[in-house]
């Protein structure tokens, strides 16, 4: 294929009928809200038929706002499906945060992969390689077996939740998929190929389906329609000063909930302790979650100048 010059380029494009792809209109894409104020005021919605991810460290809110978008979902009388990869979802926290069960398919992936207990793996009785017996010298080989077979383990969690996410997306009916790998660890994660995420995004294009992906790292890349970076802030306690600010409604989202009858003594003891004056016990009042955009299609706002913050309140707060 010969290149072709920029003045003979200038003249294609003079062409009556002929417009630049990057002069195209492309329609707007459909949202929907995520059930947090604050965060649909600055991105407008979760985008329809598009990848949006969401990551962050543990503890940093990610888990909230996941919740929040499934619970105002199937507030919408949709269908959910939640393919859960490090098997982390509990059904009674996410119904104290409005979520209706009843609408939510879970997907759970098989329990093979250990879990990691003081930075050790957990890995069970079958974690010697019989054919090797161990030697009381040979601590830095059977550390690297079962460094091997926690990998392994859950890179056959990640294959189950990736193919069980693409079968979801090709059949259809749902107005939510969420693909929860916040658990899994980044090492494992960032072996999911690039291909893998496109194929995601073109399957749900043309569809109504809001495809939301939580992890640790943005893992998607480019493929994503909308990226969001969760970071949580100093927690408010019980008894500081935080106490006795005053938070707008509009920006508080009570979806961290722990039922009072739930609690055991040793919290009570807790709260008792606090309500007395001790310096050193307090009790967890909420969290405040900033919540910034890194990448977004339709966003008009530079990414440094997006970002948000919203609340979450304790079930005892």
């Amino acid at each position: 294929m010969t290149p072709v010059s920029r003045s003979k380029m200038h003249s294609l494009l003079s062409i009556p009928g002929v417009v630049p792809a990057a002069r195209l209109e492309r329609p707007a894409a459909q949202t929907v809200p995520s059930g947090i104020a604050a965060v649909d005021r600055l991105i407008g919605g979760l985008p329809r038929g598009a990848l949006t991810q969401i990551y962050g460290v543990a503890s940093s809110g990610r888990t909230t706002l996941f919740l929040s978008a499934l619970a105002e979902a199937t507030h919408r009388r949709e269908l959910c499906a939640l393919v859960d990869a490090g098997d982390s979802f509990d059904p009674q926290v996410a119904a104290m945060a409005g979520l209706d069960l009843d609408r939510l398919l879970w997907v759970r992936c098989s329990d093979c992969a250990p879990r990691c207990e003081n930075g050790v793996c957990n890995l069970g009785s079958n974690a010697r390689n019989d054919a090797s017996p161990w030697q009381p010298g040979d601590r830095r080989t059977e550390r690297g077996r079962r460094r091997k077979k926690f990998r392994d383990a859950w890179f056959e969690r990640l294959e189950q939740a990736l193919k069980a996410a693409d079968l979801l997306l090709q059949a259809g009916g749902f107005g939510l998929v969420a693909l929860d790998l916040a658990d899994v660890p980044a090492g494992v994660a960032r072996h999911v190929p690039l291909a893998s995420w496109f194929r995601f995004s073109r399957a749900v294009e043309h569809t109504p389906a809001v495809l939301l992906v939580i992890a640790e790292q943005a893992y998607a890349g480019v493929c994503a329609a909308l990226t969001l970076r969760t970071a949580a802030l100093p927690a408010q306690l019980a008894g500081t000063d935080s106490d006795s600010r005053q938070s707008h409604a509009s920006s508080i989202h009570p979806v961290l909930h722990i039922c009072a009858a739930d609690v055991s003594s040793p919290v009570r003891r807790i709260c008792a302790a606090d309500a007395g004056g001790v310096s050193h016990a307090r009790l967890l009042r909420g969290l405040c979650v900033e919540v910034s955009v890194v990448r977004a299609r339709e966003l008009k706002k530079a990414p440094s100048s997006a970002s948000t913050k919203f609340e979450s309140r304790a079930e005892w707060a």
